[in-house]
């Protein structure tokens, strides 16, 4: 019983931190936003967001063909922002596909593997000596 117990706390502890850490990554997000429209405008927000948003819809894309989506429409970036929205996936799963049932998990955070693989490569690039390598 003591097992259970600390399983639970240890898997409510993760998930408090996980949900932390989303309400302060979008309230960061948020003011970014905020500022960079007051001070630059749409073509600021933009600009700001090129290359964010092709690698956080490139997450989604891979991800969802990985686990058999049918893709319905991509737009990896749209140069207008309409409704805060600078591009999409959209797709198609079989609900009764218990495999890519589980793939909408994988598909909703590949975001955050393609963000940090793309923070990487550029910090490759652009700052090669931040890091030291093994």
């Amino acid at each position: 019983m003591d097992v259970v117990l600390k399983s639970l706390m240890q898997t409510g502890y993760l998930l408090l931190n996980l949900f932390a850490f989303g309400y302060i990554l979008d309230f960061i997000s948020r003011d970014s936003y905020n500022y960079i429209y007051h001070s630059l405008g749409e073509r600021g927000v933009v600009l700001f967001s090129i290359i964010g948003t092709f690698m956080h819809e490139l997450g989604h894309l891979i991800m969802a063909v990985l686990f058999g989506h049918r893709i319905t429409g991509v737009k990896l970036f749209s140069l207008k922002l309409r409704d805060g929205q600078l591009g999409y996936v959209k797709h198609l799963y079989n609900s009764r596909s218990l495999y890519q049932s589980f793939g909408n998990f994988f598909i909703g955070i590949a975001p955050l593997v393609t963000g940090s693989i793309g923070i990487l490569f550029f910090m490759k690039i652009l700052a090669p000596n931040s890091y030291l390598e093994l």
